[in-house]
């Protein structure tokens, strides 16, 4: 781990759970295995400027990697989730990665999330929300989901519940977000029911391959 502003007591252990960064700037997570743990694998909660790069969590039992509220500009890269189960099925919060309201200008690049009880990538970020050359398979519920507007390009989606979820979640202070969802050079193939479902208010959808069974 390297940080140019960081206090250790923004590093907290708790039960089950194997890292919280809470209210730091410039960190930085690099080539760590996270397994076995009784709650979330690796949370940021109202971090900023920070990225978690080449990290596997696998076989937890929420979700692998969180962005909680007030998280800002955050880069997720070279990263691996799978395994994750709740034991609520889709019903339950086991996502391979994931980040709540009130973040904000998120990337996840070059990440595979698998066989996970829920969704591969369950994002509610606002600004600018990035999802690059992402593979999102087996898993229970929806391979890669936005809440509010994103840009997809060059991911995978396949034998996952749904492919591709474009929902519209509206907070208070969202009056004037931009519902707009761009997918290019994607392949969301032989997902079980919906190739891609939701209600934004624009979807874009250029030189991407569809099939399903």
């Amino acid at each position: 781990m390297t940080t140019s502003d960081f206090r250790p007591e923004s590093l907290r252990v708790e039960f089950g759970l194997a890292m919280k960064i809470t209210t730091s700037e410039y960190v930085e997570v690099e080539d760590m295995e996270v397994a076995d743990c009784g709650k979330t694998g690796i949370i940021f909660d109202a971090c900023k400027n920070c990225a978690i790069r080449k990290v596997y969590v696998h076989h937890t039992k929420k979700t692998g990697i969180l962005l909680r509220p007030g998280c800002e500009d955050i880069l997720i890269e070279d990263c691996e989730s799978a395994f994750n189960d709740d034991g609520k099925g889709r019903k339950g919060d086991a996502d391979g990665f994931a980040c709540n309201d009130r973040t904000k200008n998120v990337t996840v690049r070059g990440c595979k999330s698998h066989n996970n009880s829920e969704d591969g990538f369950d994002f509610r970020a606002n600004g600018t929300m990035v999802l690059d050359s992402n593979i999102a398979i087996h898993n229970g519920a929806t391979g890669l989901k936005t809440w509010k507007g994103g840009i997809i390009t060059n991911c995978l989606s396949a034998y996952n519940t749904t492919g591709m979820g474009c929902a519209k979640l509206v907070r208070k202070d969202d009056k004037n977000a931009d519902f707009t969802y761009r997918i290019t050079n994607c392949t969301i193939s032989n997902n079980k029911y919906s190739s891609i479902r939701g209600n934004g208010d624009l979807l874009i959808i250029r030189n991407t391959i569809i099939i399903n069974r």
